[in-house]
């Protein structure tokens, strides 16, 4: 597990703690490290369906750990045309490796780049959580 403080300078974020990478014309979504470090050991995720739309702010997925159950918000209106399969039966990956084999679905955006937190903006963000 991480120590929730990673934060990659080439990825976008969401207030709400989700990870975008930004590719050609389809992105990768994730959690970030401090989200699965809020949850601690995860025991269970529950993906996104291939091929259905979701809006920017719906509900996508969701992952259970021993302490909780928590939901995964869109950071994007978009189609998801990839899902992670690995995590189905290894949900820890998140918290091994939420930025590079912890990914949650690979989407087609369906409308315009939504404004999403830069890394700086997203490190203050944590700055401030930590101060409360």
């Amino acid at each position: 597990m991480t120590d929730g403080k990673e934060v990659r300078n080439n990825l976008s974020y969401t207030k709400t703690h989700e990870w975008v990478q930004w590719e050609e014309k389809t992105a990768k979504v994730g959690m970030t490290d401090y989200a699965q470090e809020q949850m601690s050991e995860l025991v269970y995720a529950e993906l996104p369906v291939v091929g259905k739309k979701y809006q920017q702010g719906e509900i996508f997925a969701q992952v259970e750990s021993i302490k909780t159950v928590s939901a995964v918000m869109c950071p994007l209106d978009c189609e998801v045309v990839e899902i992670n399969a690995k995590l189905v039966d290894e949900p820890m990956i998140i918290n091994q490796s939420p930025y590079e084999q912890g990914w949650l679905a690979v989407v087609k955006p369906t409308a315009e780049r939504p404004l999403l937190l830069d890394p700086a903006e997203y490190e203050l963000l944590l700055k401030q959580l930590a101060q409360q």
